[in-house]
This record gives structure tokens, C-alpha cells and sequence, in this order.
């Protein structure tokens, strides 16, 4: 496992060097163009130059830029925000020139004006900006949202670091995450489901580094906007855009008794392109970690206790990297597209000393269990995604989007059991590979009714293609012969999840109040087989999925608000596998291909106020969930 690793992780870092990656994220920058022309010598048609050329706004007398042009007598001022402007040309010798007939708009932002004889002025004038520091954290309508870009504290850190200083979030040693207790929750990637957390989320996030990720959203009662699932609620994690022109990157790396990590980060652009690179690795201290159990059953008035106690030892390796990059045609057309690959594994090794003891003394018996695990996650995902703003109206947007997700969990276990009977001694290797292949497309549309009221629509679909395949081989006790594939006890798997969804959202205000309903419709078809007809079924179930929020804003920057959400927890392949992992055959682990979701109900109040310079946030919720998946 630990050479399968480090050899991706050495391809990932060859990869980079070899080819120009990007990266994205954030809210679209503001559209830049340019302006270009050559200088010619009006009489002998000879390039001039070196000659002088300044850019103002039309009817302004503040010189914008400056600058000289080549030895060809070309030249360009980039960075141009739309509008109109004039040029100055100026050259010892030459009289001066201007030329007032210069405009670029969102629509075409780049204006070639092609020959020119005469020379703009070299001026350049710096500008003053005044700006107002924005809250570090921000409590919004229907969220509340931490500007990581503002914490200077986390630099260094990983996405760990940032989510332990989100309200509503509470994160572990371990680094697992939770909602008010819950650990149902769906996190987004810059608003879109990716793979990397799909499996395990605490090792997914020490492998995303802190000084990428430009706020996180915190969303207890999510909108019809969102998918349904996730019955914790969700977190966005919006990650930096870069609006550079050149190159710039940054290491980081942290070295520690527990946990040791890097990150590469790699930001180029000109004009209104961007690309970033990131990479990522990790490595876990191989830890010891005591194992305590103990169960008692009662039994026909008595009671029969298992007992189980060992010292078990476990290290994790990691990577994950990252390339996109966006491109605004103008500033009413963008694309994005994004390729993430990850890989984690974690290797657990020791003996377990076990006992039962029964009412019955015949049944009483003892063992002792080597066991050795070698777990394996990798996968990837890919994003692109095509934005188209109205001119006129640049509140009114369409988005389409598509991504293609692959994960794979592979699981190999060694296990060598000494029991009290001989009957039950064992030599056994068990073998899982889930495969998770998935293809989703989106649509979203916003529509601006009038100023103060917003229709948001849209549609999706997600095709999940699961394949589970998994073997029991054994070999006789005490041998050091091949092992052999038990047929009974293996098989293979299918099992395939279909979800279209619509949606409906309203924004508006009713007097002093500003209400957020709307409505998502999601059906989910399902269906499994496996190789041996045994598993076979077909299932279909629609949800309706409501939710209104009403908020007041109050006088010295107090606010209210009031929130209803529905929300839906599918079983994930944890859950719905049908391996027979009788790893611990007093304990053992199966899951339910026919499991139904989760329905969670949620009624939630908040408020908010500042004292003293401080902001306070309470809220208290009622929560209803049927079927729990336990």
C-alpha cells in the first residue's frame, strides 16, 4: 500500500512539473480587457520606438497608465475595466496626438486599434483605495460564514485547522467533523459535491491545505437549492481564486510526533485567464491504540459476557492534488474546469485476546486473533462548468454544470485465530474492492423579478454505479500453503442509484421581513443484483422537500430568524453492502441493500447581537428523524 501511494504521489509531483496546471474558485473576478495598437511613422511607414503613450478615462484628466512602446512600435495596457477612454501618444520630434474614440465594453472587453502615427505619454499616477474590513465571521440569512482569507492564525495549517474555528462545527482529535452532534452532513467544494470526502472526511481534510480555502459556509437549514442529502446540514468550503498576472506559489510544510504533512501551491494568470496547482501529502506516526470491548447478553435470566482486549498499532499515508483553471470569454461568459485526484490508506496490525463467558460452561471459550488490515481509498473527480450572465442585468445568471466522480475502497484482511476448540481455529485472507463510479449533471438558473424579490430554478440528475466484489479465501490451520477461494462466502455485488431532482426557490420581503421558501422534488430509483441471483430487487421512492426561512434585522445590528428545513439521508455503501465481514465472528457486519433513507424534520431559531465589540450568536432547534440508519 505504502509504495502504491508514494508512487502516485511522485507522479502527481512530476506531473506538475512537466505541465501547466489551474485552479478556481470564489465568485467570478471582475472583467478585465485590453487595449493595443502600433505606433507608425506617418510618413515613412517606419515603426517608431520608444515613444510615449498614457490612458485616461474619456472626459477625466487623470492619466490612468503609461507606458513605451517596443522596438516594432507595438504596445498595451492590460488590466482595462469596460468603459471609454482616450489616448495620448507623444514623441521628441512628433507632434502629439489623441485619440478619444476608444471604448471596450463587457460584451468585447479587447479593442486592437490597430496602426496609430503618433506616441502616447508615459504617466503613471498610483490610485488610493479605500476599503472597509469585512467581519471575520458574518451571519447571514441562511448561513453562517467564516472569511478564512481574513484569519492570519491558520496559515500553514490544513482545512482542519479552519473548520475548529467555524460556529455550529465541531471537530475532533481525529480531525471527524460534526453538526450539532451529527455527522450526516454534506460537504461542498466551492458549492458542488466532490469524492474526496465521500469516504473518510477526516483524513480528506488534513490533506487540503488552510491557505487555499477563501471562506467556509456553515448551512444548518439548507435551502431547496441544495441537495436533500445530508440530514446534519452542510458545509461549502469556497477555496481562492487567483487573480494574478505572472506566476506565484508557496511550500508549507509541518513536521510532528503524530502527523506530518506538506503542501505545493502553484498560481499563474494573465488577463482574464487563471490556473492554480495544488499538492498535498500526509503521513501518520504509526500510533498504538488500546482496544477495550465487553457485551453482556442476558440470557434466560443470566447473564453471558464477551470480553474482548488487545494493543492494536495504526498508520496513514496520504496524498491528493489538484489542477484547474478558469477562463472569462467576457463579462457575461466564463468556464471553469477543475481535476482532482486523491489517494489515503491506512495500515492496522496487532493481536486481540478475547473471551466468552456463558451461563453454560460448556460454551465458554477463549482465542486469540492476529489481524492485519490494509485499506486503500482513491479516486478522482472532474468539474467543468459554463456561466452566462444577461447583459442589462448581471444578477440574472444560467450555470451548467457536469461532473464525473470514481471512487475505489479496497480492503485486504489477514487474519490467524488460535481458539479454545481447535474446531474453530482459522487462517483466512478477505478481499473487497467497492467500486463507486458517478455522473452527475446540473442546471441552475436566477432570475431577478424586480430588485427586491428573486426566483432561483433549476434541475439535476446523479447516475451512481456501485460494484462491490468481494472473496473469502482460507487455508488449513497452520500451513504455509496457497489459500483457497471459499465460493460460498463470495461474490459479487451491483447495486445502481439514480437521483433527479428539481427545485424551486423564492426570495422576497414582507414588510420588515425577508422570507426564503421554496420547494425540491427528488426521485430515487434503485436497483441491485449479484452474481449468484440472490440479491436481486428493484425500488423507487419521491420525496418533496420544503423549507421557508424568515429573518428581521433589528436595530444595533441585531437580527432574528426563524427556519424550517426537510432533509433526507440515503444509505451510503457503508450501509447497503451486502459483504459478510466476519472479521470478528462474534461481532459481525453486514449491510442492507434495501435499506430506506433517512427523513429528518427541523425547526430552528436563531439570534443574534454585538456587545461590546463582540458577536454573539445563539439558536436553539427541534429535530425529528424516522428510519435512522444505525
Amino acid at each position: 500500500m505504502k509504495k502504491y501511494l508514494l508512487l502516485s504521489f511522485v507522479f502527481l509531483i512530476s506531473f506538475s512539473v512537466n505541465a501547466q496546471f489551474g485552479g478556481f474558485g470564489g465568485g467570478a473576478p471582475k472583467i478585465k480587457g485590453k487595449i493595443s495598437g502600433s505606433v507608425i511613422d506617418s510618413i515613412s511607414g517606419a515603426a517608431v520606438g520608444f515613444a510615449s503613450i498614457s490612458i485616461k478615462r474619456k472626459g477625466s484628466k487623470k492619466i490612468l497608465n503609461g507606458t513605451l512602446s517596443e522596438d516594432d512600435g507595438k504596445f498595451s495596457f492590460t488590466d482595462i475595466t469596460p468603459g471609454k477612454y482616450e489616448m495620448e501618444i507623444t514623441f521628441l520630434g512628433y507632434a502629439d496626438k489623441l485619440i478619444s474614440a476608444i471604448e471596450t465594453t463587457k460584451k468585447s472587453p479587447d479593442n486592437n486599434l490597430g496602426a496609430l502615427y503618433i506616441i502616447p505619454s508615459d504617466i503613471l499616477l498610483d490610485e488610493i483605495e479605500i476599503t472597509e474590513k469585512r467581519a471575520l465571521i458574518e451571519n447571514k440569512v441562511d448561513r453562517i460564514v467564516f472569511n478564512a482569507e481574513d484569519d492570519s492564525s491558520i496559515s500553514g495549517g490544513d482545512a482542519t485547522d479552519v473548520l475548529r474555528k467555524v460556529p455550529n462545527l465541531s471537530v475532533d482529535l481525529d480531525g471527524n467533523v460534526s453538526i450539532r452532534g451529527s455527522q450526516n452532513i454534506k460537504i461542498l467544494m466551492n458549492g458542488k459535491p466532490s469524492g474526496m470526502f465521500s469516504n473518510n472526511v477526516a483524513d480528506a481534510l488534513k490533506m487540503f491545505p488552510a491557505d487555499q480555502i477563501k471562506k467556509v459556509e456553515v448551512i444548518t437549514s439548507p435551502g431547496a437549492k441544495y441537495d436533500a442529502e445530508g440530514s446534519g446540514g452542510l458545509i461549502n468550503i469556497i477555496t481562492k481564486k487567483a487573480e494574478i498576472s505572472g506566476i506565484a506559489g508557496s511550500v508549507n510544510a509541518s513536521v510532528g510526533n503524530r502527523q506530518n504533512n506538506s503542501f505545493v501551491n502553484l498560481n499563474a494568470g494573465k488577463g482574464r485567464f487563471g490556473s492554480t496547482i495544488n499538492g498535498a501529502v500526509f503521513y501518520s506516526v504509526p500510533q498504538d491504540g488500546d482496544l477495550i470491548f465487553r457485551r453482556t447478553d442476558r440470557i434466560n435470566g443470566s447473564d453471558r459476557t464477551l470480553t474482548q482486549d488487545g494493543v492494536r498499532e495504526t498508520q496513514r499515508l496520504g496524498f491528493n492534488g489538484s489542477a484547474s483553471a478558469f477562463y472569462d470569454i467576457n463579462a457575461y461568459n466564463a468556464i471553469n474546469t477543475s481535476f482532482s485526484t486523491r489517494g489515503f490508506g491506512f495500515d492496522v496490525n496487532g493481536d486481540i485476546n478475547g473471551e466468552l463467558i456463558s451461563p453454560n460452561s460448556a460454551e465458554n471459550f477463549s482465542f486469540v486473533r492476529d489481524q492485519v488490515d490494509d485499506n486503500i481509498n482513491d479516486g478522482f473527480d472532474w468539474n467543468t462548468d459554463y456561466t452566462r450572465k444577461f447583459e442589462g442585468n448581471e444578477t440574472q445568471e444560467l450555470v451548467i454544470a457536469y461532473q464525473l466522480s470514481k471512487n475505489n475502497q479496497d480492503q485486504e484482511i489477514n487474519i490467524l485465530e488460535t481458539n479454545t476448540f481447535e474446531f474453530f481455529n482459522r487462517d483466512e485472507f478477505i478481499f473487497n474492492d467497492s467500486d463507486n463510479f458517478e455522473h452527475t449533471g446540473q442546471l441552475d438558473y436566477t432570475h431577478p423579478i424586480s430588485k427586491k424579490i428573486t426566483l432561483e430554478t433549476g434541475a439535476k440528475t446523479v447516475i451512481r454505479d456501485i460494484k462491490s466484489d468481494y472473496q473469502y479465501s482460507t487455508r488449513a490451520f497452520g500451513t504455509t500453503g496457497d489459500y483457497s477461494l471459499d465460493a460460498n462466502r463470495s461474490n459479487i455485488f451491483n447495486y445502481d442509484q439514480n437521483v433527479m431532482a428539481g427545485y424551486g426557490q423564492l426570495k422576497f420581503p414582507v414588510g420588515k421581513l425577508l422570507l426564503i421558501t421554496g420547494l425540491r422534488y427528488e426521485r430515487t430509483e434503485i436497483a441491485g443484483a449479484d452474481d449468484k441471483n440472490e440479491l436481486g430487487f428493484e425500488n423507487s421512492y419521491d420525496n418533496y422537500i420544503p423549507n421557508f426561512t424568515i429573518s428581521r434585522a433589528l436595530k444595533n445590528f441585531r437580527n432574528l430568524k426563524l427556519s424550517y428545513s426537510k432533509r433526507i439521508q440515503r444509505p451510503s455503501l457503508r450501509f447497503i453492502n451486502p459483504f459478510n465481514n466476519t472479521t470478528d465472528r462474534t461481532n459481525v457486519v453486514i449491510g442492507n441493500p434495501t435499506l430506506a433513507p433517512e427523513i429528518t424534520h427541523q425547526i430552528e431559531v436563531g439570534y443574534n447581537t454585538r456587545v461590546v465589540g463582540f458577536n454573539i450568536f445563539g439558536s436553539g432547534y427541534f429535530k425529528k428523524t424516522n428510519d435512522i440508519i444505525e
